[in-house]
């Protein structure tokens, strides 16, 4: 890179050195001339060496602002050389160079420990770190939170919030921990603390974390509640689907992320007769799977006590009503399959509206009916809104029964799954068993919502006649 400053310099000194040697030589050749001559060559013998040191001290003066720029870390520093010869302009592109690396790099440090900074101050974790003496060093917004400090300056301080948590805080050792109980604000902590100590240029520090324990431990007594729920609501479900001489039938549950209320099940009643029940306890959580488990129990003895869905419904909420809370309901649909070619029968509590498929025409409709959800009105209100609807299935036809999750099902544009998209996807699929209608369904359904997560239990179930 510095081939030409150099050949400059050597060309330099190859001249002074002939000229020397000039010099050595004609006042060894005595003659008229010789005086002239000497002081030629020696005048030329002084610019020579002007011309050298006057390089040799622009260099100097350029290579100690170079390092001085680097020892003092000051990289604004410009180096140019306008109107100069090819050599110096050379030298100085390359200290600018060498300047722009160091530029560079310290602000590619500088960035990466404001990234680092970013990342510790929004970290959950609280941290502080200190000197021997006390004085702290870093102390970032999650531990502020927790101690309720704006800002502290020495470790020391921490007496003022808790004794044994400044104790603990001096004399922990590196990889030593503590649990500490504090109050603040009102509000009761169980600190879990742990100690880190390094050295950064020669200087010793610790750094200390703080967490709140007591926030996790509720947490993780609340997902091993969600889990014995969601256990509890998968066990009630049918187990397989069902199989008679004129129906194939075949449902599921497919739970959201929280523990919901949905559920159905199949009934194998007097004389050859199935129920089919689907239902949605309003609400989420242990509650709704808790009420989930009461009606199954209400609706399985009332549902082998009176033949038509309007009666089972009727006495169902009778007895829901004077248990469930204010506020709280529970939509069902419920329908008696008859086996010997009589029309089947549906009723249904304030819950969508099931679907009826008929293989001679190719087309799907809504079998609607009235009624209000269960728990929410007295006996009597309630069985003047129950009307049921009759149905008669023939070879092919298609009964669909489903929870709101599966039509308020949402895509990343918000747009729901809708009726209209189940009709579709029902008699694209009605020529597949029950369960392959089921499984066809919500293909099509996860399809449509591709990753967006579901914040509804879908639970869908499928009546074919043979």
């Amino acid at each position: 890179m510095l081939k030409i400053f150099r050949i400059r310099v050597l060309v330099r000194v190859l001249a002074l050195a002939g000229t020397l040697y000039l010099l050595l030589y004609v006042s060894n050749r005595p003659g008229p001339l010789m005086i002239a001559t000497l002081l030629g060559i020696a005048g030329a013998l002084v610019i020579q060496v002007v011309l050298l040191l006057r390089d040799v001290e622009s260099t100097s003066r350029e290579l100690a602002r170079f390092l001085d720029s680097i020892r003092n870390a000051d990289f604004s520093q410009s180096f140019s050389a306008p109107g100069k010869s090819a050599a110096f302009r050379e030298l100085h592109e390359s200290f600018s160079e060498v300047i722009e690396a160091f530029r560079k790099t310290r602000s590619a440090t500088e960035e990466h420990l404001r990234y680092v900074d970013t990342v510790v101050q929004h970290v959950g974790i609280g941290l502080i770190s200190f000197e021997p003496n006390g004085e702290v060093q870093l102390i970032n917004n999650a531990a502020k939170r927790l101690l309720n400090l704006p800002l502290l300056k020495n470790v020391h301080a921490l007496q003022s919030i808790s004794a044994a948590l400044a104790e603990s805080v001096v004399t922990l050792k590196s990889g030593e921990s503590a649990l500490i109980k504090l109050d603040r604000a009102g509000a009761s902590m169980q600190l879990a603390l742990h100690a880190m100590e390094f050295k950064m240029k020669d200087r010793q520090y610790t750094l200390i974390s703080l967490q709140d324990i007591r926030s996790e431990l509720e947490s993780e007594r609340m997902s091993k509640e969600l889990e014995i729920a969601r256990q509890l609501q998968q066990r009630l479900l049918p187990k397989e689907s069902l199989q008679s001489d004129a129906f194939d039938i075949a449902g599921t549950c497919i739970p959201a992320e929280e523990v919901g209320g949905d559920y159905y099940d199949f009934l194998k009643l007097k004389d050859g007769r199935v129920g089919i029940l689907v239902c949605d306890v309003s609400g989420k959580g242990v509650p709704a799977s808790m009420y989930m488990t009461l009606t199954k129990g209400i609706t399985q003895a009332c549902a082998q006590r009176y033949a038509s869905p309007r009666e089972v419904l009727a006495n169902v909420n009778e007895l829901v009503y004077g248990t469930i809370e204010r506020g709280s309901f529970i939509t069902m649909a419920y329908g008696v399959l008859e086996p010997n070619g009589q029309p089947s029968v549906l009723a249904r509590a304030g819950h969508t509206p099931v679907l009826y498929y008929n293989d001679r025409e190719k087309k799907s409709s809504v079998i609607e009916s009235s009624g209000i959800a269960l728990g929410m009105k007295d006996e009597r209100t309630f069985s003047a809104a129950l009307t049921e609807r009759e149905v008669q299935l023939r070879l092919g036809d298609l009964l669909v029964f489903y929870t709101d999750g599966i039509t308020e099902a949402m895509n990343s544009q918000k747009e729901e799954f809708g009726v209209e998209r189940l009709q579709r996807s029902v008699v694209t699929h009605a020529a597949l068993s029950a369960q392959g209608i089921v499984e066809a369904i919500c293909r099509d359904i996860r399809e449509f919502t591709s990753l967006s997560a579901n914040w509804d239990d879908m639970t869908i179930v499928v009546v074919k006649k043979k």
